[in-house]
């Protein structure tokens, strides 16, 4: 079973923007319909950039203990911004995997034993169950990264290999 297949999953901000960059927020929400997160610090990140991911189910932090939890996992992870600490802190509390391309925010909810996937492994699992062909994904990725999107070479020719030798 692939990873990315059952339960929540909790977004930051910069795998989603990939997909909004790229006018493939749609494949998102068909890949991952009612099992997709953003917390409400993901969506004033998103909001300030005129984004709104109305697919995902928001989850506001405002308990005492969650507010307690997003702190310490601030306090432990200072070079991370409101919306990692967001992202990481609901799918802490949901028990959720993590989708971030953020080393840092990989790091910390790694160090917590929360599974973490990226852009690629989005992509790869869209050409596994059947949603792109290994042509379409590499070319999504090709339009992610002249969008903005940064990857090492060797992460790029790697995808490109293992997608295109599924076909």
């Amino acid at each position: 079973m692939h990873p990315l297949d059952s339960g929540e999953l909790s977004f930051d901000a910069n795998s989603i923007v990939d997909f909004v960059k790229t006018a493939r927020l749609p494949l998102l929400d068909r890949l991952f319909e009612s099992r997709a997160l953003v917390s409400d610090f993901v969506v004033n990140e998103l909001a300030a950039a005129s984004i709104e991911w109305k697919q995902a189910q928001v989850v506001v932090l405002k308990a005492e203990s969650e507010l307690q939890l997003f702190e310490d996992i601030r306090r432990n992870n200072p070079p991370l911004g409101a919306g990692e600490v967001g992202a990481i802190t609901v799918a802490s509390l949901r028990r959720a995997g993590l989708i971030t391309n953020d080393r840092q925010a990989r790091r910390a909810a790694s160090e917590l034993g929360i599974p973490v996937s990226g852009s690629l492994a989005i992509l790869r699992y869209a050409v596994e169950v059947g949603t792109l062909t290994g042509e379409e994904a590499v070319r999504l990725l090709s339009e992610m990264i002249v969008a903005g999107a940064w990857l090492s070479e060797e992460l790029v020719d790697s995808f490109r290999r293992d997608v295109l030798k599924r076909q």
